[in-house]
């Protein structure tokens, strides 16, 4: 194949990997963090959704007990890593249009069969012990 503009057709990928790679780092760097509706429990997580910290107030065992600080806590922690979800998305999407993945993907979207595959799924927040998910593992043959 010839090149008769004489146009180095990777000229700008050197750019395309630097952009992305300061995305990627932005996108790491990414914190996010709730407050309980009680305000008594406040969690801190990373770009992945780990937890990072936990603040809580010294009233929240006496006035929520055991169980409800147990449940707070799981509830501001989901709502912490929903927040980061959302905002390494942003930076995901961002990354996605500067590499033409995105394009790509519309692409297959209108693939039958393949549009499953573009489609996220989103992992079940229910209790461990929840009828969803004991009806997983007995599918499974697990536990």
């Amino acid at each position: 194949m010839t090149n008769p503009e004489n146009v180095d057709p990777y000229a700008h990928l050197g750019e395309m990997i630097e952009r992305v790679g300061v995305l990627q780092k932005e996108a790491l760097a990414i914190t996010a963090s709730a407050l309980s509706h009680d305000r008594l429990v406040e969690v801190w997580v990373n770009a992945t959704g780990v937890v990072i910290k936990i603040e809580i107030d010294p009233e929240a065992h006496a006035e929520l007990g055991a169980r409800g600080l147990a449940a707070t806590i799981t509830e501001t922690t989901q709502e912490a890593a929903a927040i980061a979800q959302r905002e390494v998305a942003v930076m995901t999407a961002q990354i996605r249009e500067v590499t033409g993945i995105a394009k790509v993907t519309a692409e297959l979207a209108q693939v039958p069969g393949l549009a499953d595959l573009t489609t996220p799924v989103t992992a079940s927040t229910t209790d461990p012990d929840s009828e969803e998910r004991t009806k997983s593992r007995a599918d499974r043959g697990g536990w």
